[in-house]
């Protein structure tokens, strides 16, 4: 096996693997995949240094992707530093000096340890969305890619599945410590998993539409010929089918609101943008296609919700009644903010920040609040406004990066499609939710995120002379 292809397949075993340790949040099991993840990119940096057919994204591409990507970087490690002025520092340093009667250096962050930590976290995410960047833009690992996600997320729904229906507490042989009555598969949090499973499920929603479209591309459907095709249809159709009603399933029973309306969003989104490269390109002759299949899948997930949806659905009309403790938790958070508005508290440091400001008023339903359950007014807390807004930014411009290339590209516009989707549904539930701070969850993300933008380029203006 060429060293090419070796990095592109430890690439692909690491990101499928990380769900397996309890979605790799566990500090040994995010140390261990930002160290895997580390030595892999710099494996291939010495590879890329031997040789520059490594480098397929060149840097008048990738440099609006590095820049605000490194500038984030730096500011977290100042934050932490203790570099600053010490009018910058939290106060809560300097009353610790007072009260051990010693001086401390301070820094900005509460817990400089703890900002070390996401930073190394933020790093491995990185690693992985520059690798997927380079090696997606071949569309032959694109593909395997896309494949690689799509069986790892049924392998973990059926998992997930095995162990609700059977009744078992545990999370692969541990007990678990919550959601003993809801699927969670390999994660701590069903949320979590929601997210996860939903970027698996778009993913796979991807790959039987390209199988579709396979099938039909010379033989349009017509009533005489709609039994014909699934005579026509090989078993990866079968399988994705299968594949995608396994992980839908799966998800429903994590009993998750949020993970629901996130994928139904995503979904959307995918369609949605896939009706604008249609309207471009005037493909008038795929509206019956689109149509039948879209009515075949509403079905399907009908049937589904009525089967397995009944808890999902009650926690919905719950939701609109019953009151959440998460609204005190975004008070309280906003208020934080505004005594830090531009330097923040530190990256990693919310569950030191928020006892500060929780008081007494609300009576929380645990007694310590390690989440926001908003990443973004988490991320503003921790890094400030500035940093929020810049890496709102950049994740902007990524999506809008696969948004044009679905609408210019004359083929493959099902990996910017994609990326367009994932993105949706994981903005969507990061309003209401933790889940991309899940380092498999964010792995996953930045895997499939970083095949969608390179893959959002014709492949004519980066010649592909390697395999």
């Amino acid at each position: 096996m060429s060293p090419r292809n070796l990095l592109f397949w430890l690439l692909i075993a690491i990101a499928t693997l990380s769900p397996l340790p309890f979605g790799s949040n566990r500090p040994w099991a995010w140390a261990l995949l930002s160290l895997l993840v580390g030595l892999l990119v710099i494996a291939w940096a010495i590879a890329a240094a031997r040789d520059h057919s490594m480098i397929r994204i060149e840097w008048r591409r990738s440099r609006l992707i590095v820049v605000p990507f490194a500038i984030l970087i730096f500011w977290f490690l100042i934050q932490a530093s203790g570099l600053t002025p010490e009018s910058w520092h939290h106060p809560l340093w300097q009353d610790a000096s007072n009260a051990l009667g010693i001086s401390l250096a301070g820094a900005i962050s509460l817990n400089p340890e703890a900002s070390h930590m996401a930073v190394m976290r933020l790093l491995a995410y990185g690693g992985i969305f520059w690798l997927a960047f380079q090696f997606g833009h071949n569309k032959k690992r694109a593909k395997q890619t896309f494949w690689a996600v799509a069986i790892a997320g049924v392998l973990y729904a059926v998992y997930g599945l095995s162990a609700h229906l059977s009744g078992s507490e545990q999370i692969l042989w541990y007990a678990k410590s919550a959601y003993q009555d809801k699927l969670t598969s390999t994660f701590i949090n069903r949320n979590s998993y929601a997210t996860y499973a939903g970027i698996t499920l778009v993913v796979t929603f991807a790959l039987l539409l390209a199988e579709i479209r396979r099938v039909l591309r010379y033989s349009p459907i017509s009533s005489g010929e709609f039994l014909a095709f699934f005579d026509a249809c090989g078993p990866r159709f079968y399988f994705l089918v299968v594949a995608a009603g396994t992980i839908f399933t799966a998800l429903l029973l994590t009993q998750s609101r949020g993970g629901l309306l996130s994928l139904m969003i995503g979904i959307g989104a995918f369609v949605v943008v896939s009706g604008l490269r249609f309207k471009k390109r005037k493909k008038t002759f795929a509206f019956l296609p689109i149509a039948i299949w879209s009515a075949l899948a509403l079905g399907s997930i009908g049937a589904i919700l009525l089967i397995s949806g009944n808890g999902t659905i009650s926690r919905m009309d719950a939701a609109f009644s019953t009151g959440n403790d998460r609204i005190a938790i975004y008070q309280r958070t906003a208020e934080a903010i505004q005594d830090a508005p531009v330097t923040g508290m530190g990256i990693g440091t919310f569950k030191e920040s928020f006892s500060l400001y929780r008081g007494e008023a609300v009576r929380f339903y645990v007694d310590t609040i390690d989440r926001a359950h908003n990443t973004y007014l988490e991320l503003a807390l921790e890094g400030g406004l500035p940093a929020l807004l810049l890496t709102i930014l950049l994740i902007f411009y990524l999506a809008l990066l696969c948004l044009l290339g679905t609408i210019h590209r004359v083929r493959n516009a099902l990996y910017p499609v994609t990326g367009v989707a994932i993105t949706a549904l994981v903005g969507t539930h990061a309003l209401v939710d933790f889940s991309i701070q899940i380092p498999a969850v964010a792995v996953t993300y930045l895997l499939i995120l970083g095949v969608a933008c390179a893959q959002s380029w014709s492949s004519q203006a980066v010649p592909d002379k390697t395999n």
